[in-house]
C-alpha cells in the first residue's frame, strides 16, 4: 500500500532471479485481501489474475461483501460481464449463498466463474413464476452448488441427491475449469456417494465413489493431498486426492484420502501425542510410493506430521506453534502451506 492506493508487481523468474514483468495500481482497496488467483478468465489462452477483497457488510445487510477486482496478462484491468453488467470488478454480495475463500473457477462456455457449495436458498432467477395460491413458497436453505457469472447466481443440481464439495483442484483442472464434486443421496449408513465432473453447467461422468467402508464426510472438512512420487512426469508434486477428514472420537480426528482415479489411498484415525491436546484440522496429506501415505495435523499447541501408511506407519512428530487458541484453525491454519 502507498497511501491511498495499492500497488500490485508481477515477478517472473528469470535464471536464478526474478525481474519485474508487470505492475499495476488501484484505490486501496476497504476490507481484507482474501485471495489472489492466477486463471485465464476469459478464454484468450493467457494467465489472468483474480483479486477478492473481504469487506464489511453494508448498512441494513448480515453478510460481508466478496469484491472481485480482474487484471490480464500485462497487469491490465480486465473487463468482465457479471449480473449483466460489464466492469473490471465485481460485487458478490452474499445474500443468497455465501461465498468463501475456498472458492474454484468453472468452465462455463470459454469463461471461468467463481463455483462453490455452500448452504443457501434459491437464487432469484431459478425461482418458480408467481403462484396467486402459494405467493410466498418455503425455499428452505439447502446445501447446492453454486456459479456466479454473467447472468447472475446460478445453481447445478441432480434430482435427488446433495452436493457435498469440491475436490481440491490440481494444476490441470484450474486451467480447463473442469472441477470434481463428490456427491450424496441417502440418508445414515444407507448414504451412496459419487463423483462427477462440472463444467458448462452440466454433471458429467457421475460415478460412484467406495470410500472402502461407511464415512460420513463433512463438507468443510477437506485437505489436499499430494502426490510425492520421485518422477515428475507420474504427477509428483501434483494434488492427487482429497483428504476428506471429521471427528472420530475425543481429541481425535478420522482421515480417508480418495482419489477419483485410485479410489481410496489411505484412512486412518489421528491422535494427539498429549493428551491435553485435540486434533484441530488437517492441513494436508501426502502420499509417497517408498513411504506411503502421511499428513500434517494442527492442534491447540502444535504442529503435528503424522505417518499413517507404510513401513513407518504410526510415526509421529511435532513442533510446538507457540501459541495457544481453542480455535486454532480460524487464526493459525492460514499461516501454513505445505512445501
Amino acid at each position: 500500500n502507498q497511501g491511498t492506493n495499492t500497488r500490485l508487481i508481477l515477478l517472473k523468474e528469470d535464471g536464478k532471479h526474478f525481474r519485474v514483468s508487470n505492475s499495476a495500481t488501484l484505490t486501496a482497496q476497504k476490507g481484507t485481501l482474501l485471495v489472489l488467483h492466477r486463471v485465464d478468465l476469459d478464454g484468450d489462452g493467457k494467465s489472468d489474475y483474480a483479486l477478492v477483497w473481504k469487506q464489511a457488510p453494508n448498512a441494513g445487510t448480515r453478510y460481508p461483501l466478496f469484491n472481485f477486482h480482474f487484471f490480464d496478462s500485462s497487469m491490465r484491468p480486465l473487463p468482465l460481464v457479471f449480473d449483466g453488467k460489464k466492469a473490471t470488478e465485481a460485487t458478490y454480495g452474499n445474500s443468497i449463498s455465501v461465498i468463501t475463500d475456498k472458492f474454484q473457477w468453472l468452465k462455463v462456455g470459454n469463461r471461468k466463474v467463481p463455483a462453490w457449495i455452500s448452504r443457501g436458498s434459491t437464487p432469484e432467477s431459478e425461482k418458480p413464476a408467481f403462484d396467486p395460491w402459494n405467493p410466498t413458497p418455503l425455499d428452505l436453505p439447502n446445501f447446492r452448488l453454486y456459479f456466479w457469472g454473467e447472468a447472475g447466481l446460478k445453481t447445478i443440481a441432480l434430482d435427488d441427491k446433495t452436493p457435498v464439495a469440491f475436490f481440491p483442484a490440481s494444476r490441470e483442472e484450474m486451467k480447463s475449469g473442469k472441477l470434481k464434486a463428490l456427491w450424496v443421496s441417502g440418508d445414515g449408513t444407507d448414504q451412496i456417494y459419487e463423483t462427477s465432473l462440472i463444467y458448462d453447467q452440466k454433471v458429467h461422468n457421475l460415478a460412484v465413489a467406495d470410500l472402502g467402508g461407511y464415512r460420513k464426510i463433512r463438507p468443510t472438512m477437506i485437505a489436499p493431498v499430494y502426490d510425492l512420487s520421485n518422477d515428475r512426469r507420474a504427477g509428483s508434486g501434483e494434488i492427487l486426492a482429497a483428504g476428506f477428514y471429521g471427528e472420530s472420537y475425543r481429541a481425535a480426528q478420522r482421515i480417508t484420502a480418495f482419489s477419483t482415479v485410485k479410489g481410496p489411498l489411505f484412512d486412518s484415525v489421528l491422535t494427539p501425542l498429549s493428551k491435553t491436546d485435540a486434533i484441530a484440522s488437517v492441513l494436508a496429506g501426502f502420499v509417497s510410493p517408498q513411504t506411503g501415505g502421511s499428513v500434517f495435523t494442527q492442534t491447540i499447541y502444535e504442529l503435528q506430521y503424522h505417518e499413517v501408511s507404510g513401513s513407518v506407519s504410526g510415526s509421529v512428530v511435532s513442533t510446538s506453534l507457540k501459541k495457544f487458541s481453542f480455535m486454532p484453525g480460524f487464526f493459525f491454519q492460514k499461516l501454513f502451506f505445505p512445501a
